[in-house]
This record gives C-alpha cells, sequence and structure tokens, in this order.
C-alpha cells in the first residue's frame, strides 16, 4: 500500500484512527434553542463521538458561554473538564463587553485551579468588533501567557491596510491566532489564506458543514499543511464527515497528520 493512502484505507475500512494523535479544536457542549442537539450536547455524548472516531482530546466550549451566559458557560466548561481531564480540555469563553476586571477574576480562578486559559471569541453572537479597544486587554494578557485564541471571525475594518487577523497577529507574536470556519466557501478561503500567509502564528480552522469539492486542497496548497487546524462543530455537525473529508483528499499522509493533531501543540495537550 502507498504510504500516503494508510489514513484513507483506516477511513474506508471504518477504522477508529486509534494509534494516530487526533485533536478536535472546535466542539461544543449544551443545548442550542435555534437547531436540534441530540442528547442535549452532554459532554458524555461528546466522549461517544471521540470514542467512535480515535480522537483523543477536544477543546470545548459550551453553547452558553457564546450566547447568552459567558459566566455560566465558563462554569460548565470547568465541569466537564473536571470529570474528562484527560480527553476533554477547555477554552475560556469571554465577552468583552463586559469589564476588563470581572473576565480577569474568572481567569484566575481557572489558573489557581490549575486549568490553562486558551480562549475563544464569539464576535458576531456578544456583538463587537474584534479591533474594539475592550478587546485589548485579553490580546495582551494571551501574549503575556503565550495563550491561543479561537475566535469565531475576526471581524471589522482593516487594521493599517490588513486583515485584522493578520495585523493582530504582528502586534501580538506570542499569540496562536485561529480564524474558525476558514474554508466555508471559496471566497472566505481565498481571504483568510492570504491574511494568515507568512506568520507562524496564524491558523485556519477548518470545521463546518459546508464542503466544497477540492477546497480543502486549495486552501493547503496556499497557506501550507503546517498552518491547518481540524475540528467538527459537534455537535452541530457529525464528526464523522469532517474526518472523511481530510482522510480521503488528495493530501497526503503526512499532511493529514498534521492537520488532524500534530499542529495542535499550539494547545496544552496532555501526556498521552
Amino acid at each position: 500500500m502507498n504510504q500516503d493512502q494508510i489514513l484513507a484505507e483506516k477511513c474506508y475500512q471504518g477504522e477508529a484512527l486509534g494509534d494516530e494523535l487526533v485533536v478536535d479544536v472546535h466542539t461544543h457542549i449544551g443545548p442550542w434553542p435555534a437547531f436540534p442537539v441530540a442528547d442535549s450536547g452532554s459532554a458524555q455524548s461528546l466522549l461517544r463521538q471521540m470514542d467512535l472516531l480515535g480522537i483523543d482530546y477536544a477543546l470545548v466550549s459550551p453553547h452558553v458561554a457564546v450566547g447568552p451566559d459567558w459566566q455560566e458557560g465558563n462554569h460548565q466548561d470547568y465541569e466537564a473538564h473536571q470529570q474528562y481531564p484527560q480527553r476533554l480540555l477547555v477554552y475560556f469563553t469571554p465577552n468583552p463587553r463586559y469589564r476588563w476586571e470581572e473576565i480577569a477574576v474568572e481567569i484566575e480562578r481557572w489558573r489557581n485551579a490549575g486549568v490553562r486559559v486558551e480562549f475563544k471569541l464569539h464576535p458576531g453572537l456578544h456583538g463587537y468588533a474584534c479591533t474594539d479597544a475592550k478587546c485589548y486587554p485579553i490580546y495582551e494578557y494571551a501574549n503575556e501567557h503565550n495563550l491561543p485564541i479561537l475566535s469565531h471571525v475576526w471581524n471589522s475594518e482593516k487594521i493599517d491596510g490588513e486583515h485584522p487577523m493578520r495585523a493582530l497577529a504582528q502586534r501580538y507574536p506570542n499569540v496562536a491566532f485561529i480564524h474558525a470556519h476558514a474554508d466555508s466557501d471559496w471566497e472566505t478561503m481565498a481571504t483568510l489564506t492570504e491574511a494568515a500567509t507568512g506568520h507562524e502564528n496564524t491558523y485556519l480552522d477548518i470545521c463546518g458543514s459546508v464542503m466544497y469539492y477540492g477546497l480543502l486542497a486549495e486552501l493547503v496548497r496556499r497557506i501550507g499543511a503546517e498552518h491547518v487546524l481540524f475540528g467538527t462543530d459537534t455537535p452541530f455537525v457529525d464528526g464523522r464527515a469532517q474526518v472523511g473529508r481530510i482522510l480521503t483528499s488528495r493530501l497526503s499522509d503526512e499532511q493529514e497528520r498534521l492537520i488532524m493533531g500534530l499542529n495542535a501543540e499550539v494547545f496544552d495537550l496532555p501526556q498521552r
């Protein structure tokens, strides 16, 4: 068998990727009012899907955190991590419309409990632009502590003529800036690969429900597999579709391994 067909063959045979490092950088837990979520999006249901596919770790943000109550959401996230500390890793999801002093108190609670803070932002649902002054304490904190930030979008006007993600990556070199849903369509992919190219601390998360033929291979050609991260958007999307899409793509096994898990070293992964 060709070395570049090993992972595809596992997919065709329906085998879990148990002997590979697989990190899902984009998942949620909890119900969502406008979308049917199986088993109320419980942590246990997420673990079942992970085991089915051979996913070692998942980065989690509760729906309520990106929606109406960031404090309750972060409490739920902490509880999920306490239940499954070796499998469920957690995003701290702040709402920058609240004062930084309030956010900082919650962050310190996590740090005092030994939980690393990895940030998730959702500007659309929380109603701000990523260049609002209220966001800068978060970026400064992440830069000081070498923390990644996954954002649903990096949305605002350009900064000094640059895409916001590109400009922020230049300003805060110790932060891994990750744009979610980066290949949802050809135009989005083109914009974001241009914004991310040339910066070691920029990454594109490819989770989503729309999967155009050939789009993933083109994204990798433009930016390099080293800057692409695997995510499923569970429980919105069945993770099997995303895994199958990657493993049966035109990419090499080496590129697929980078995307599926090796690039996720930007997060604080437990020892396997």
